[in-house]
């Protein structure tokens, strides 16, 4: 708003009047996470959104008020011997960046996100987030099926070779290292010694079940 008074003789004529060119500051803006779980598993894929925030309104810029050519870039910080991987450096459409393939490489507790915004011109703003942490993530859970090449139909008493066979069918296929965690036998007949091993259960650091069929 321009405010000014004219003093002027009663019996005078107004004569309009044009000022010369000034500019108006547009709105004040700023860069915000608005889309982040701050607890994420390690080594696993998770999305971070910042959106470019109209700070008069308190709201998401509208795509008339956002710059039209903005790039934002992203790191994480407070994390030792860990780093972010991803795409760290997206475009912004319609005053929103999102970054939907980051990861990080191992536990972080209080780490932070700080992304980067800025285009040619003037517009450059930094944004962090609330404390982020990453969890470790447990390597086990998956099912993993192996051909071992070998069946066994016969007496009770050959249990261990059965095993100790098993144990290098595994180890010739994919020098996996374990322990037994359970086997499977059924007896052919009730009462009878001959069994016939139907499967054998192998835990390891790398998986939790290996379920392998005779």
């Amino acid at each position: 708003t321009v405010q000014f008074e004219v003093t002027y003789p009663t019996t005078a004529d107004i004569v309009g009047a044009t000022s010369q060119s000034f500019d108006l500051g547009g709105r004040p803006l700023s860069v915000k996470f608005t889309g982040l779980n701050t607890l994420s598993p390690e080594y696993q894929p998770f999305t971070a959104v910042v959106s470019i925030w109209d700070d008069a309104l308190d709201s998401p810029a509208e795509g008339g008020v956002a710059p039209p050519a903005v790039s934002c870039s992203v790191s994480l910080v407070g994390a030792m011997g860990v780093e972010l991987e991803g795409t760290t450096e997206v475009a912004v459409v319609d005053g929103v960046a999102t970054f939907d393939d980051l990861q990080v490489t191992g536990m972080a507790t209080g780490a932070q996100l700080v992304v980067s915004c800025k285009d040619n011109d003037d517009f450059m703003h930094m944004g962090t987030s609330e404390n982020f942490n990453v969890h470790p993530y447990p390597r086990t859970g998956n099912l993993k099926d192996a051909k071992t090449g070998f069946t066994y139909n016969g007496n009770s008493k050959g249990v261990q070779k059965v095993l100790a066979a098993f144990a290098n069918a595994l180890k010739k296929e994919g020098g996996a290292q374990g322990k037994l965690a359970a086997f499977n036998f059924e007896e052919e007949d009730e009462g009878d010694d001959e069994i016939v091993l139907q499967s054998v259960i192998l835990t390891s650091d790398d998986f939790a079940a290996w379920p392998i069929s005779a």
